[in-house]
Protein backbone atom coordinates (compact mmCIF):
# COMPACT_ATOMS: atom_id res chain seq x y z
CA UNK A 1 0.00 0.00 0.00
CA UNK A 2 2.88 2.34 0.75
CA UNK A 3 4.22 1.95 -2.82
CA UNK A 4 0.77 2.62 -4.27
CA UNK A 5 0.37 5.82 -2.28
CA UNK A 6 3.90 6.97 -3.14
CA UNK A 7 3.19 6.30 -6.81
CA UNK A 8 -0.04 8.27 -6.61
CA UNK A 9 1.69 11.24 -4.98
CA UNK A 10 4.51 11.13 -7.51
CA UNK A 11 2.08 11.05 -10.43
CA UNK A 12 0.03 13.89 -8.95
CA UNK A 13 3.10 16.07 -8.49
CA UNK A 14 4.24 15.45 -12.05
CA UNK A 15 0.79 16.23 -13.47
CA UNK A 16 0.68 19.42 -11.43
CA UNK A 17 4.12 20.33 -12.80
CA UNK A 18 2.81 19.70 -16.33
CA UNK A 19 0.02 22.20 -15.80
CA UNK A 20 2.52 24.67 -14.34
CA UNK A 21 4.61 24.43 -17.50
CA UNK A 22 1.55 25.00 -19.65
CA UNK A 23 0.21 27.97 -17.72
CA UNK A 24 3.28 30.09 -17.06
CA UNK A 25 6.46 31.13 -18.72
CA UNK A 26 9.72 30.89 -16.83
CA UNK A 27 10.88 34.39 -16.02
CA UNK A 28 14.58 33.56 -15.71
CA UNK A 29 16.91 31.15 -17.45
CA UNK A 30 17.93 29.79 -14.05
CA UNK A 31 14.39 28.52 -13.49
CA UNK A 32 14.38 26.77 -16.85
CA UNK A 33 17.82 25.32 -16.09
CA UNK A 34 16.48 23.79 -12.86
CA UNK A 35 13.59 22.26 -14.78
CA UNK A 36 15.86 20.77 -17.43
CA UNK A 37 18.12 19.33 -14.70
CA UNK A 38 15.12 17.64 -13.11
CA UNK A 39 13.97 16.36 -16.50
CA UNK A 40 17.43 14.96 -17.22
CA UNK A 41 17.19 12.85 -14.07
CA UNK A 42 13.63 11.75 -14.86
CA UNK A 43 14.85 9.73 -17.85
CA UNK A 44 16.11 7.13 -15.38
CA UNK A 45 12.84 6.65 -13.50
CA UNK A 46 12.10 2.90 -13.45
CA UNK A 47 8.30 3.20 -13.24
CA UNK A 48 6.53 2.92 -16.59
CA UNK A 49 3.51 5.02 -15.63
CA UNK A 50 5.67 7.82 -14.30
CA UNK A 51 7.83 7.74 -17.41
CA UNK A 52 4.71 7.90 -19.60
CA UNK A 53 3.47 11.05 -17.83
CA UNK A 54 6.99 12.46 -17.98
CA UNK A 55 7.13 12.02 -21.77
CA UNK A 56 3.84 13.88 -22.18
CA UNK A 57 5.16 16.71 -20.01
CA UNK A 58 8.44 16.75 -21.92
CA UNK A 59 6.61 17.22 -25.22
CA UNK A 60 4.73 20.20 -23.73
CA UNK A 61 7.93 21.72 -22.35
CA UNK A 62 9.74 21.47 -25.68
CA UNK A 63 6.76 22.82 -27.62
CA UNK A 64 6.41 25.87 -25.37
CA UNK A 65 10.06 26.70 -24.60
CA UNK A 66 11.79 25.51 -27.79
CA UNK A 67 13.69 28.75 -28.28
CA UNK A 68 15.25 28.60 -24.82
CA UNK A 69 16.25 24.92 -24.84
CA UNK A 70 19.13 25.08 -27.31
CA UNK A 71 21.75 24.37 -24.62
CA UNK A 72 19.86 21.27 -23.46
CA UNK A 73 19.13 19.75 -26.89
CA UNK A 74 22.21 17.53 -26.98
CA UNK A 75 21.38 15.96 -23.63
CA UNK A 76 17.74 15.59 -24.59
CA UNK A 77 18.46 13.96 -27.94
CA UNK A 78 20.98 11.49 -26.52
CA UNK A 79 18.56 10.43 -23.78
CA UNK A 80 15.66 10.08 -26.21
CA UNK A 81 17.73 8.08 -28.69
CA UNK A 82 18.98 5.79 -25.94
CA UNK A 83 15.37 5.18 -24.90
CA UNK A 84 14.43 4.18 -28.45
CA UNK A 85 16.97 1.37 -28.24
CA UNK A 86 15.69 0.05 -24.93
CA UNK A 87 12.87 -2.42 -24.29
CA UNK A 88 9.73 -0.31 -23.76
CA UNK A 89 6.01 -0.82 -24.05
CA UNK A 90 4.54 0.13 -27.42
CA UNK A 91 2.61 3.05 -25.91
CA UNK A 92 5.73 4.45 -24.23
CA UNK A 93 7.75 3.90 -27.41
CA UNK A 94 5.15 5.93 -29.32
CA UNK A 95 5.52 8.76 -26.80
CA UNK A 96 9.30 8.70 -27.21
CA UNK A 97 8.85 8.92 -30.99
CA UNK A 98 6.43 11.83 -30.51
CA UNK A 99 9.02 13.61 -28.35
CA UNK A 100 11.65 13.10 -31.04
CA UNK A 101 9.29 14.55 -33.65
CA UNK A 102 8.62 17.61 -31.50
CA UNK A 103 12.36 18.14 -30.95
CA UNK A 104 12.96 17.90 -34.69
Amino acid sequence: MKDTFAGFVETFVRQFFCFYILLCQFSRRSELKKVTDIFSRMFYDPHGKVFSVFMETLVDLVAIHHDDLIDWLYILLTRLLSKTGSDLLASVQAKVQKALEVVR
